[in-house]
């Protein structure tokens, strides 16, 4: 897989699914992904975190997707690498299409002011020893919504529709913003295929926010 496969991604957008990284896997083992693809969704009613925690999916409130790279060769044991590539993508692209100082919460959370914008899912999908298909869910808030959380969560959501402020929020283009994370994602997740996982480091390290 070379950077050219990061420009050529298929996009496929659906009006609601479960969650688009159970979508992907699906998909992938029935043999319909052979190429990098992103698959969206409006709304997500199964949306998935980590350690089972679900992902609040509010219809047309977010950027629900999941960039599927399949083919890819890689070791099982270094998928968080690959978390952290796409949160170096995620922040990069999120700070140039909206001049917020977003910063990453080891290892998967978006945030800004402690904030919770917006998270990561890698699954590195595997069969019969063998690595089918590399899966990366990201979920952006981008609009208000009922996003209800445990009081005792101290991560409380946040989208841009709020931090960016009603000019500035109606000139994003949610579209465009889809499709350069997809595309940075995979970009960076390549770094990480072809053992350039010191320069993924050095560009995370900086963007890290670590609780005082």
């Amino acid at each position: 897989m070379t950077p050219d496969n990061a420009r050529t991604m298929t996009f496929v957008a659906f009006d609601e699914v479960d969650s688009t990284n159970e979508l992907a896997r699906r998909m992938v083992l029935a043999g319909k992904i052979a190429s990098p693809t992103c698959l969206t969704a409006r709304v997500q009613t199964a949306g998935k975190g980590t350690r089972g925690r679900r992902w609040l999916s509010p219809r047309d409130a977010g950027i629900y997707l999941s960039v599927v790279q399949p083919g890819v060769v890689f070791d099982l044991a270094r998928a968080p690498e690959l978390t952290i590539a796409a949160g170096v993508a995620c922040v990069s692209v999120l700070q140039s299409e909206t001049n917020l100082p977003i910063g990453i919460k080891p290892v998967n959370d978006l945030v800004i002011d402690r904030r919770k914008i917006g998270g990561i899912l890698t699954e590195v999908l595997a069969e019969a020893g063998a690595n089918r298909a590399v899966i990366t869910g990201i979920g952006i808030n981008v609009s208000q919504a009922d996003r209800p959380m445990p009081a005792s969560d101290a991560n409380r959501p946040i989208d841009l529709q709020s931090l960016m402020g009603p000019i500035r929020f109606a000139e994003l283009s949610v579209e465009m913003l889809t499709q350069r994370l997809a595309t940075e994602v995979a970009r960076w997740n390549e770094r990480v295929f072809s053992g350039q996982i010191d320069h993924v480091r050095r560009a995370w390290q900086p963007l890290v926010v670590r609780d005082s």
